[in-house]
């Protein structure tokens, strides 16, 4: 028997066996002897058969023989053939060959079959294989051969088929395994078996995968699970989806998870999920997920929010944070509100920022956020509320950056400051004095700007901020402080030119000692005209000099203010500066002009005769011999018009200071006054013109005959000439005599000629 069995087992199987549909096609004309031949096959194959399974069933077939076998052979094992195979005969089953098995045969192989297949074989497995075992046969499964299937094959399996894998097989799904499954595979997994998922399977999930889970199944994830979730699969959880989480989930969330939020997502937490949040978690939101925060849930929150957390705030946000809060609500999250950008600042109504400075003292803003506040934010404004505001921004006696708020008080905002509020015991209006503009200072009532001390006008002000005051207030102060003024000297040394300007005439002299020379310069014409002889001479000589200095063109204008001038004023003017007063002096500055100014002027400019008669009169009574050299100097720029105006007895006193050219101006009568004083100096007499000449008597020629010139002698007339002694030739040389013309030589008398020729030459 045996010898038979192996001789049939040696016939090849596919030679045995003949398949019914081959014998189903048959030609129904066939010859009974094939028929016949046919049943003989059939029986030779089914004895076959059934030796093969009897040699399989008792483990006949070897390793060698089982390794022979071709895959149609395989796929042609029966059922029987196949329950008959040996664990030891399935492990040598190569992998081509168990990948030959039949989506039929599969569901035959028993739990010992299954457990004989190594991981090799349980690789081979085609997606159609494995997706015809049981869910027994799943169930037989080791972790060995679970972990051996592709990812490929894994993700064909059904979802009973996946029901029914243990913790111990879920636990053995490599991550690319877990990465491979379905979406519907996922679906179907039970609370438990997610609950098995290791945090590295869950790290494995894909986004997609993650996403597919249920309600229930996302409710299930353990703490750990949850930790391990990656932001992009945190990402992909539907907003639906969210809620379902464990309870308590957004606390155990890292930041870096919590930042994955979609704005969808963050939409759905709720405000007891956001209140168990960390500081860390929370600083781990992105700027555009706080902008997508509920409202309810950013009030909770709010508080904890980085700065630009906060400054990613909408408009809309910012609002429904402070709507309905409290005064006790707003210095609770105070914090919050000084973190918000200057932009989100400017963006709030006015009612809002009223409403954050409702309470006194409540800094809530910064100095910054109160800087950025626009005019018409500030307009609605209490007093009350901008003093809290100004001692909110009080950082060290400064307001840096403030000027926009401050330059958009009005003047009602600024009078109603209460004077009680204070700033280091200094009323907060003296602070903020010098960020104020003109017309708000101008604005300011007299008790505000009255509460300003001397000291506190000396040493808290700068130059620009004294020029803020008007010229009422300036007065008002001044007034009040009559008694200090000369504390007050920085003071007032720094009031402008418009101030000056702005006070009446009776003011800038109540404050004219205090004054420096420079801002004397600043008066007007019309004060200058409005001041009496009192006031005029109360002015230092170097403020009355300023005063005409700065107002030279406009002298023609105030000759009042010069005729009250005293001599002591005028004595320290220069003389163009008394040149340009001359036309306006009185009489009495006239004579009481002192010596050296007199002797500064040109007489040439004196316009007056009667003045340039008073001046010499002066000069004649107080000048001394010490004066000579510059009394000379004076005279000798005279004009010719004022030598012959003026009087005889003043001639007389000129005369010997002449310049020549001054000599030739002079009229005849002068001209004998010289020479009936007796003989005049050699300069005078050659310095006499022409005319002068022709103009003198002979006997006044014989006066001066040793004096004359090669010039002069020329202009001499007959009956001069005649009047000459014959001694007078004999005493000139031979160039005065070379000087007579023709003419004269021929009205020579007898002695004259014979003098004459002698001293010629001539014989």
């Amino acid at each position: 028997m045996k010898r038979t069995t192996n001789s049939i087992v040696a016939i090849s199987v596919s030679t045995i066996f003949i398949s019914t549909a081959f014998i189903g096609n048959v030609y129904c004309g066939w010859s009974s002897a094939i028929t016949a031949a046919i049943n003989r096959a059939n029986a030779v194959a089914r004895q076959a058969a059934t030796a093969t399974a009897t040699a399989i069933a008792s483990g006949a077939f070897t390793q060698a023989q089982i390794a022979s076998m071709t895959s149609q052979q395989i796929t042609a094992l029966t059922s029987a053939q196949i329950g008959a195979l040996t664990t030891q005969q399935m492990a040598w089953f190569s992998s081509a060959q168990i990948a030959a098995l039949s989506t039929t045969q599969i569901p035959l192989l028993s739990q010992a079959q299954i457990g004989a297949l190594s991981g090799a074989q349980i690789a081979a497995l085609t997606a159609a294989q494995l997706n015809t075992l049981t869910t027994s046969q799943i169930g037989w499964l080791s972790t060995t051969q679970i972990a051996a299937l592709t990812p490929q094959v894994l993700a064909a399996l059904s979802t009973s088929q996946i029901t029914r894998l243990s913790q111990a097989q879920i636990g053995a799904l490599s991550g690319a395994q877990i990465a491979a499954l379905t979406a519907a595979q996922l679906n179907t997994l039970t609370t438990s078996q997610i609950g098995w998922l290791t945090v590295t399977q869950i790290a494995a999930l894909t986004p997609q995968a993650l996403a597919s889970l249920t309600a229930t199944q996302l409710g299930s994830l353990t703490q750990n699970q949850i930790k391990a979730l990656l932001p992009t699969q945190v990402a992909a959880i539907p907003a639906a989806q969210i809620s379902a989480l464990p309870a308590g989930t957004p606390s155990i969330l890292s930041s870096i998870q919590l930042g994955a939020f979609t704005a969808a997502q963050i939409a759905t937490l709720t405000a007891s999920q956001l209140q168990v949040l960390t500081d860390a978690q929370i600083a781990g939101f992105a700027p555009d997920q706080i902008a997508k925060l509920p409202n309810d849930s950013l009030k909770i929150i709010f508080l904890r929010l980085s700065s630009t957390q906060v400054a990613a705030l909408t408009k809309a946000q910012v609002s429904a944070i402070l709507q309905g809060r409290s005064s006790t609500d707003l210095a609770m999250i105070r914090g919050g509100i000084q973190k918000l950008t200057t932009t989100q600042i400017q963006q709030l109504s006015p009612d809002e920022v009223s409403q954050i400075t409702g309470q006194a003292q409540s800094f809530n803003f910064t100095p910054s956020q109160i800087a950025a506040l626009t005019p018409p934010q500030t307009a609605g404004l209490s007093s009350a509320q901008i003093a809290s505001l100004v001692s909110g921004a009080y950082t060290g006696q400064i307001f840096v950056g403030m000027d926009t708020f401050l330059h958009g008080l009005t003047a009602a905002q600024l009078r109603g400051l209460p004077n009680s509020t204070t700033l280091t015991g200094v009323p907060v209006i003296i602070f903020l004095f010098r960020y104020l503009t003109r017309e708000q200072v101008a604005a300011l009532a007299d008790d505000q700007i009255g509460l300003f001390t001397p000291a506190q006008l000396i040493n808290t002000l700068t130059a620009d901020q004294v020029a803020l005051f008007s010229g009422a207030q300036i007065s008002m102060l001044t007034t009040k402080y009559a008694s200090s003024l000369s504390q007050m000297q920085w003071f007032l040394q720094r009031i402008t030119a418009a101030q000056i300007q702005s006070l009446t005439t009776t003011q800038f002299m109540s404050l004219l000692p205090y004054l420096t020379t420079a801002q004397t310069a600043f008066v007007t014409l019309s004060q200058i005209t409005a001041m009496t002889q009192g006031q005029v001479q109360t002015l230092s000589t170097s403020q009355a000099t300023q005063i005409l200095t700065t107002n030279n063109a406009s002298l023609s204008q105030m000759p009042t203010f010069i005729q009250n001038l005293s001599t002591t004023q005028l004595s320290d003017l220069q003389s163009a500066q008394i040149t340009a007063l001359l036309p306006m002096l009185s009489a009495t500055q006239n004579a009481a002009m002192p010596l050296y100014n007199i002797l500064q002027l040109s007489a040439a400019a004196i316009p007056s005769n009667t003045q340039l008669a008073q001046f010499i009169t002066t000069l004649q009574s107080r000048g001394t011999a010490v004066d000579f050299g510059r009394i000379t100097t004076f005279i000798q720029t005279m004009t010719a018009p004022q030598i012959q105006a003026i009087s005889d007895e003043q001639f007389i006193f000129i005369r010997g200071r002449l310049s020549g050219a001054q000599l030739q101006m002079l009229t005849a009568n002068q001209v004998n006054n010289i020479l009936s004083a007796g003989s005049p100096a050699n300069y005078m007499a050659t310095s006499f013109s022409t005319a002068q000449i022709q103009a003198l008597t002979p006997a006044q020629i014989g006066q001066i005959w040793s004096l004359l010139t090669v010039a002069q002698i020329p202009a001499l007339s007959a009956a001069q000439i005649a009047a000459a002694t014959a001694l007078q030739f004999v005493q000139m040389d031979k160039a005065r005599l070379q000087a007579f013309t023709t003419a004269q030589v021929a009205s020579f008398n007898a002695d004259q000629r014979r003098t004459y020729n002698q001293g010629m030459g001539i014989h």
